[in-house]
């Protein structure tokens, strides 16, 4: 799952984690956050990196 934040502030991040980390407890579904900034995001589509590429395959908005 990606989640893409406004900035690169560690506290959104720990957040993130902790609520999938609750999720993969009651649930038992695993959940593989990878959290970046919009700006990291931009940059990487700029790039054109595969895992950009990937994302805007498989994406959906929520």
């Amino acid at each position: 799952m990606l989640v893409i934040v406004s900035s690169d502030d560690w506290h959104i991040c720990d957040k993130v984690y902790d609520v999938t980390t609750d999720i993969l407890l009651q649930a038992d579904i695993c959940i593989s956050p990878k959290v970046i900034s919009k700006s990291r995001f931009d940059q990487l589509y700029k790039e054109g990196t595969s895992f950009i590429h990937n994302v805007g395959k498989d994406a959906i908005t929520i």
